[in-house]
């Protein structure tokens, strides 16, 4: 089962910034290359090595966003356990370069290198602002595209597929349990403003607040993304899987996770989830029909958007019995909740942590004060708003409730984007600025303080978030692409662009091929989609480290493998 989803291509390779197949030999045939024949001992070990580093660090960041672990490993000395893994990462990339140099690297890997490279000359550029944190960025970049995608992608397929099924249950049962504490954390109503405060350190965090599930992650985000990448990868186990006790498994701990999607209110995971079940479906009933035709086009479309829909139902029916949820009034006497103790809100401190400037520990030491007007991703509420009731005064002087207003964000000004338009905008006023290589990863929020302070994106800060203002912080792009335009400006963005090119043509090139998809392309091809969406709106994937931009990575590798596969197998046939 695994072996079909992590199949490598022994007889072919990619260049590390174009795609191609092996060259013919006398009989016309493709030429195995000499890491297709033989490693070397040390490769074999660097290469398990590697697999020990990628699990250990994205549980290290899936801590991080987990509040009640997050209480328990940002304190000195553990939290210095992030410095300690970038040493590590960049001790593998030295050893990946040097006893692996020959062996297949990532497509368009030196595209990758370039962005790196761009972002560093644009901190070169304004040192003068800070060296550390910029460095810090880029080389944990340059850990993620050498070590999660490029080494991913030449590692054997019994090593790589065993270790994978590890850590997809390690995380899906580390998202079963903490959407399960946010679940109970919805039923019961407990926020970081109240009603209800949390008991327990397990039930630390956001909780229910503003109208949306944050529970006991950092922002919705970091839960409701992965959870979608992780949903992918349940149905993959799920129609693959002979056993019909690990199937009946992974159906019961994947409904919490999709009930956390739903409640947690992320436009961005619904926007993932909504493309995967569309992209899904419509590829492989496309790829059911004999021969790609007008009439196969069309009938896949129709019957990809019927499913659609049935999901949509299914999205929606499960918002809907979300809102008629009793309120669950406790007891609780609690004189604070966990977060309250320590002064900072998650939710607040995500616009220091999202900027991808300073880690959790590091938002700990930035208190920061609840904004009073315009909060982005739909504004923190009163108590009253949090819980969906909305008191009314009737005649008799007692109180009625609004029905079904239990899940429903409020927008400032009617703004759906919740600010991101106004955010967009000035960050492309400053193109002039951003130039050709950008105004690097860190420097740009103290650069923009500095010569443009006008914009929202500062004022709004120094407004709301003074503490986060002095620390040298403006509002993040809230889009990982324009993220990369702002770290290594349009050299950067253009090498980020012919990237996604690459990617796609040797994506399109594996689903034109005759026959049934492969579930070794679909699956991954699934989750790197949602990873790629869930950058168009907010930090993620790039110059940033987290449990979903570490997945996107992996999964791109895997899905390149199997085109690249399927490529060099119908090269070898014809």
């Amino acid at each position: 089962m695994a072996q079909r989803f992590f199949q490598s291509s022994e007889t072919g390779f990619l260049s590390a910034s174009r795609f191609s197949s092996n060259p013919p030999g006398p009989s016309g045939r493709p030429v195995p290359l000499r890491d297709s024949i033989s490693r070397s001992p040390a490769v074999r070990l660097l290469d398990f090595v590697i697999i020990i580093y990628l699990y250990l660090c994205i549980l290290w960041h899936t801590g991080i966003i987990l509040q009640p672990v997050n209480t328990l490993i940002t304190k000195p000395p553990v939290y210095n356990l992030q410095t300690h893994l970038l040493t590590a990462g960049i001790v593998l990339v030295l050893a990946d370069w040097i006893l692996a140099r020959s062996l297949r690297r990532g497509p368009g890997l030196l595209l990758l290198y370039g962005i790196c490279a761009s972002a560093a000359v644009s901190s070169f550029l304004l040192r003068s602002y800070g060296v550390q944190k910029n460095r810090t960025s880029i080389l944990w970049m340059v850990v993620a595209v050498t070590l999660f995608y490029s080494s991913v992608f030449r590692m054997k397929k019994k090593l790589l597929s065993r270790s994978l099924k590890v850590l997809f249950g390690t995380l899906l049962t580390v998202w079963f349990i903490a959407c399960c504490l946010s679940l109970y954390q919805f039923v019961m109503r407990i926020g970081v403003y109240g009603p209800n405060y949390a008991s327990s350190p397990w039930l630390g965090g956001n909780g229910f607040t503003g109208r949306r599930l944050i529970g006991v992650f950092a922002f919705p985000e970091y839960g409701a993304i992965p959870g979608v990448m992780l949903l992918v990868g349940s149905v993959y186990y799920i129609l693959t899987l002979r056993s019909r006790l690990l199937k009946v498994l992974l159906v019961l701990m994947s409904l919490p996770l999709f009930w956390y999607i739903v409640l947690s209110g992320s436009r961005n995971a619904a926007a993932a989830i909504y493309e995967t079940v569309f992209v899904g479906f419509f590829l492989y009933i496309l790829k059911r029909f004999r021969r790609f035709s007008p009439v196969s086009l069309l009938a896949s479309l129709c019957a990809a958007l019927a499913v659609l829909l049935l999901f949509h139902g299914l999205f929606t029916g499960t918002m809907e019995a979300a809102k008629k949820v009793p309120r669950m009034d406790t007891k609780n006497t609690f004189s604070g909740s966990v977060l309250k103790s320590g002064a900072v809100s998650l939710a607040d401190a995500g616009q220091v942590l999202k900027s991808g400037s300073a880690s959790l520990a590091d938002a700990g030491r930035f208190p920061l004060r609840k904004p009073t007007a315009g909060v982005p991703d739909g504004a923190m509420a009163s108590s009253s708003e949090e819980t969906g009731t909305n008191p009314e005064k009737k005649s008799d002087g007692k109180t009625k409730e609004k029905k079904n207003q239990l899940l429903e964000r409020k927008y400032s000004d009617g703004d759906l984007s919740t600010g991101r338009l106004t955010i967009w905008k000035d960050y492309l006023s400053l193109s002039g600025e951003i130039g050709l290589f950008g105004l690097s990863p860190e420097n740009a929020s103290k650069y923009i303080q500095e010569h443009n302070p006008d914009l929202r994106i500062a004022t709004y800060i120094k407004e709301n978030y003074p503490e986060s203002y002095a620390a040298g912080y403006v509002f993040h792009t809230h889009s990982g692409y324009f993220r990369v335009f702002v770290s290594a400006g349009f050299l950067g963005f253009g090498l980020l662009t012919l990237f996604y090119i690459l990617c796609a043509v040797s994506a399109a090139r594996c689903a034109a091929r005759p026959g049934k998809i492969s579930f070794a392309f679909l699956f991954p091809l699934l989750i790197a989609l949602a990873g790629a969406s869930s950058a168009l709106f907010d930090n993620e994937i790039y110059f940033n480290q987290n449990p979903t931009s570490f997945l996107f990575w992996i999964c791109l590798s895997i899905m390149l493998r199997s085109a690249v596969r399927t490529h060099t197998s119908a090269a070898h046939n014809s």
